[in-house]
């Protein structure tokens, strides 16, 4: 298996994520952007990519048809990625990584050279932006010294671990932006060049801002559990059972529950369950003509109220804004 290694385009061709059909390829200088429509036997969707000396850009709204099993090599760089449907799994010399949520920003900081094993199933929507730089850029262009902000374990060169940043307003609406607004030729790829440094800005912005971590040490018996009160989770999202019963049904006590999950999965049990709702309640939006009280009920909220308090603060605008600009996008 041939890794990526956030080179130029013709890398994710050899590391078998694409093939070159579909693609409109535009050089500059040592920059270089791909657009591509997948084909019919990859899946469906669209994908670009922005390779760039000092960072490089996925923006992915797209399908596969059948399971994908690729490397990656992120070689000292670091992965800003913002999440609206995200279904991967990342391992490092077998050991699963902290799953990625939909709905959710993260940094992804894994120091050494080694290979990154990550797997996408087929037919799972996959909606993100994903942004890899080094530290160094970050400190040149911004003054950001990004090691100040993590903990000492992250800094060692064998280590690798998503970090949950806040999945702010500002940061939803510039990544959807970026996944949804399409000039045409260049100005596709300036536009996602800006954009992306937005991104990395409003994400460092919100790295400054994090408190200092609490840790949890897990067992392998802890993570089957936790893994266990995903499942729950995820079958309970209208109706999820309180900190202390899931904590019960699981065998561990809530106080594990509550930093093991994070650890685990990036996020807190609150956080996770109002992503996942909301991520629900945007695809009804879009693929249904429900009302936003009855989308409200569905996903778990017993008030419409607040119900659309909550998803402007997650999407930046309304329910019923959200369903008409995406409407309107989709009829341009």
């Amino acid at each position: 298996m041939t890794p990526f290694e956030w080179g130029k385009f013709s890398q994710l061709v050899d590391a078998n994520i694409f093939d070159d059909s579909g693609l409109r390829l535009d050089q500059s200088g040592k920059s270089e952007f791909a657009a591509k429509t997948l084909s019919s036997e990859e899946g469906g969707g669209t994908f670009d990519y922005l390779h760039t000396p000092d960072f490089s850009v996925v923006v992915g709204n797209f399908a596969f048809n059948r399971d994908r099993e690729f490397s990656t090599i992120d070689d000292g760089r670091v992965r800003f990625h913002v999440c609206f449907d995200l279904t991967t799994q990342v391992s490092m010399r077998g050991v699963s990584l902290p799953g990625i949520v939909e709905n959710a920003a993260g940094l992804l900081v894994a120091g050494s050279n080694e290979p990154m094993v990550e797997r996408m199933p087929a037919y799972k929507q996959q909606t993100f932006v994903s942004i890899a730089c080094r530290p160094q850029w970050l400190d040149d262009s911004f003054g950001f010294r990004l090691a100040e902000h993590l903990t000492s374990k992250a800094r060692g060169p064998e280590f690798a671990r998503d970090y949950s940043i806040n999945f702010s307003a500002q940061l939803s609406s510039a990544a959807m932006e970026l996944n949804r607004f399409r000039p045409p030729g260049r100005l596709r790829a300036a536009f996602v060049a800006a954009k992306a440094q937005e991104i990395v800005v409003r994400a460092l912005g919100e790295l400054r801002t994090m408190p200092p971590e609490q840790t949890s040490v897990l067992t392998e018996q802890d993570v089957i559990a936790l893994q266990r009160a995903h499942e729950i989770l995820e079958t309970s999202l209208a109706a999820p059972p309180s900190i202390d019963a899931l904590s019960r049904r699981i065998g561990i006590n809530r106080t594990k529950l509550f930093y093991g999950f994070k650890t685990l999965y990036g996020t807190s049990v609150a956080r996770f369950i109002e992503a996942r709702r909301m991520a629900w309640a945007s695809r009804l939006l879009i693929k249904t003509d429900m009302s936003v009280a009855a989308i409200a009920f569905e996903v778990g909220y017993e008030h419409a109220g607040n119900f659309s308090t909550r998803f402007k603060v997650h999407f930046g605008c309304s329910p019923k804004a959200f369903r008409i600009r995406l409407t309107k996008q989709h009829l341009s």
